[in-house]
């Protein structure tokens, strides 16, 4: 078979099995990822489930493009997430030899 019959289909629409294990892969991942640090951290971010649930939905999609077609959807749904979770997500530095806990009351011996 070698690397051509492997390129080969890039034109071809995927199949049902095919098109799963390409959106739905990291729909599976991402909703994880979602659940994960719901149970730990007790956070909610909703940029991973908005592009969990963006994979998800590709998955009829997948199915009647070209299989680069359906590739560079779901490229551009990781892409969107990590753009988004880098551009405007970050916190100010503190500044350093600053605790941002409240100071401690001292108790001393008398």
């Amino acid at each position: 078979m070698g690397v051509g019959g492997l390129f080969a289909p890039v034109g071809d629409e995927l199949d049902t099995v095919p098109a799963l294990a390409l959106c739905g892969g990291p729909a599976i991942y991402l909703f994880a990822y979602v659940a994960l640090r719901l149970r730990v951290a007790r956070t909610f971010g909703r940029g991973r489930l908005i592009a969990a649930i963006a994979c998800a939905l590709l998955w009829p999609i997948a199915m009647v493009l070209p299989a680069l077609g359906a590739l560079t959807l779901v490229a551009t749904v990781w892409v969107a997430l990590h753009a988004s979770s880098s551009s405007g997500g970050a916190k100010p530095a503190r500044r350093p030899g600053r605790c941002a806990c409240p100071p401690r009351k001292s108790r001393r011996r008398r």
